[in-house]
């Protein structure tokens, strides 16, 4: 058996000077076998392991993906509306599991509402349950969907909750549910004022909730704000996020909300921040320990109305933020995404794909944001223009960026390597060549030694 010892790490400084990598690398882009223009496909996105569910909401469908090979991703099925009102289907997409929760947000027609969530089993498109809407109950939205273990949280910014507020205005609610029992615990706002679009956005954990409300009215319409819950069981109602000092008229502040399961970060996205440029946008990480802002972030070359924070995701060691109206070749919002460093703060890579690599004239690049493990996925829905896509992206910041956390250069990286050079895994064959031998190792202390940014 091969044998690589610590002290052949050791030797790392004889490769000093290599150029060091980011995270970024296109391994696949995904596109619908039942593609259409306006399809919208790539407004949501959710991975769970090797499998991404993207919706394509103007095609009322969701579809799951297998990207076990990200660079030969193959279409697993086809999640459709069974509502005889078919309208926005797949406007939010959630995956864990077994569970797939998909959300339909239309609109109400001759009192009949359009909206609803219905549950799926991932290993079929056998529909498992739905919730329709139903104005007295104020299940009349469906806008953002997140999914932790079997727990399920629904906004629905749209809710009308006529006997809680005394009034017709869409104040807007989330209902905190079960994926085995469906049953529903609907939440309110901390503080509620009409028409704040109150579950507009939500994230979940294990031990927490995030409701964004990015039409809240303070300090002017669609100033924003975000509700963070604890969940024990049922949703209980905890902190409202110190709002950043800087927020404003227009901010919507809490647009897009990530939270982080392994630590106690929260990304919230404000794409109507001012700050740089009218409507450029920003995005917030805070530290829920502590309820205080850590930093702010913007793009470095931020433009008027680029809408940065649109998106949002956070990774253990990165905040990812979209911004699908900045300009690229070509087009005036052809979109990107920033990647930032949570320990330095600093603006690690900006990502925008080369158009003439993919397979049609992308737009909206950065509508939405998911990641697990080493892989992160960017939708690009084309609203209005064309066909969307969904891009899938490593996370590795390079070759021997082989453990978690993903950006960190550590043992860990080191154990992974030697062991799987060691049992002639695909993962330690660096070079490509289909042989384990010195030249593998060559690429991995080189790797080792530039670092990641």
């Amino acid at each position: 058996m091969k044998k690589i010892s610590i002290t052949s790490i050791a030797t790392l400084s004889l490769f000093a000077g290599a150029a060091a990598a980011a995270p970024g690398d296109l391994l696949a882009e995904l596109v619908p076998s039942t593609a259409a223009t306006n399809d919208l496909f790539g407004n949501s996105i959710s991975i769970d392991g090797d499998r991404v569910l993207v919706g394509s909401r103007g095609l009322n469908k969701a579809i799951l993906f297998d990207i076990t090979d990200p660079t030969a991703p193959s279409e697993l099925r086809v999640y459709s509306s069974l509502s005889v009102y078919n309208v926005g289907f797949g406007a939010s997409v959630a995956l864990e599991g077994s569970n797939v929760v998909i959300s339909q947000e239309g609109g109400i027609e001759a009192g009949v509402p359009l909206f609803g969530v219905s549950y799926f089993n991932s290993s079929s498109s056998s529909l498992v349950h739905q919730e329709i809407g139903d104005e007295t109950r104020s299940l009349t939205a469906g806008s953002g969907v997140a999914i932790s273990g079997t727990n399920v949280l629904v906004g629905e910014s749209f809710g009308f909750a006529l006997d809680r507020y005394g009034d017709s205005n869409s104040t807007g609610v989330a209902w905190f549910t079960n994926a085995t029992n469906y049953a529903i615990n609907i939440v309110d706002p901390l503080l509620a004022e009409i028409s704040d679009s109150f579950g507009f956005s939500v994230d979940l954990t294990s031990s927490r909730a995030v409701v964004g409300a990015p039409n809240k009215y303070e300090l002017g319409l669609l100033a924003g704000t975000v509700d963070v819950y604890s969940t024990a069981g049922v949703l209980q109602q905890s902190v409202i996020v110190t709002d950043p000092a800087d927020r404003n008229f227009g901010d919507q502040f809490g647009f897009s909300v990530s939270i982080a399961e392994s630590s106690n970060y929260l990304l919230v996205g404000a794409p109507g921040d001012d700050e740089e440029e009218t409507n450029a946008g920003a995005a917030y990480l805070y530290d829920l320990n502590t309820n205080s802002m850590v930093y702010k972030f913007a793009a470095s070359d931020a433009q008027s109305g680029d809408n940065f924070g649109y998106s949002v995701e956070l990774t253990d060691q990165y905040a990812i933020v979209g911004a699908p109206k900045a300009a690229g070749p070509g087009s005036s919002d052809r979109g990107a995404v920033y990647i930032f460093d949570l320990t330095t703060g600093s603006e690690i890579v900006k990502i925008q794909p080369d158009n003439t690599t993919t397979s049609h004239f992308y737009q909206s690049f950065g509508s939405s944001i998911d990641s697990s493990g080493s892989i992160f996925v960017v939708g690009a829905s084309d609203f209005f223009e064309d066909n969307g896509s969904a891009f899938v992206f490593s996370m590795m910041c390079n070759d021997a960026d082989l453990a978690e956390p993903f950006g960190v250069l550590n043992n860990f990286d080191v154990s992974a390597f030697t062991s799987a050079w060691s049992n002639n895994e695909a993962s330690a064959d660096l070079n490509g060549d289909g042989i384990w031998n010195f030249f593998d190792l060559s690429v991995f202390m080189i790797s080792y030694s530039a670092g990641c940014p």
